[in-house]
């Protein structure tokens, strides 16, 4: 995988993003999808509590894949007085999967949810 950079999503990946979520998420039209990622990359998500997307960067600076997690207020089987990291989506692109980006991915997720403010 060391030709893969796992880092947060910027706004230049927009347009790659939205086409990993329309095969994620194919009932869901584009333009809602842009939409809603130019809110999430701009700083202004929907939700009140932090919401980050990682991507998986190839060499070539293609995006191999990303993970959107967020903190949830509640979830099943959790202490409901504490906040949850939650997985809302994690995508690896056909053509680089079996590779461990995904694992990759989530271990930077899971990191990034150990520090005390998610951003």
């Amino acid at each position: 995988m060391s030709e893969i950079r796992i880092r947060l999503a910027k706004l230049s990946d927009r347009d790659q993003l939205v086409c990993m979520r329309e095969a994620m998420w194919p009932k869901t039209p584009a333009g809602e999808h842009a939409r809603e990622l130019t809110n999430i990359l701009e700083g202004k998500p929907v939700t009140t509590l932090p919401l980050i997307i990682l991507v998986a960067e190839a060499s070539d600076r293609g995006l191999a894949g990303f993970l959107e997690v967020d903190l949830r207020s509640h979830a099943d089987g959790c202490n409901p007085s504490r906040p949850v990291g939650y997985i809302e989506g994690w995508y690896v692109a056909e053509n680089h999967r079996y590779r461990g980006i995904g694992r990759g991915t989530l271990s930077r997720g899971r990191s990034l949810g150990t520090q005390p403010r998610v951003r």
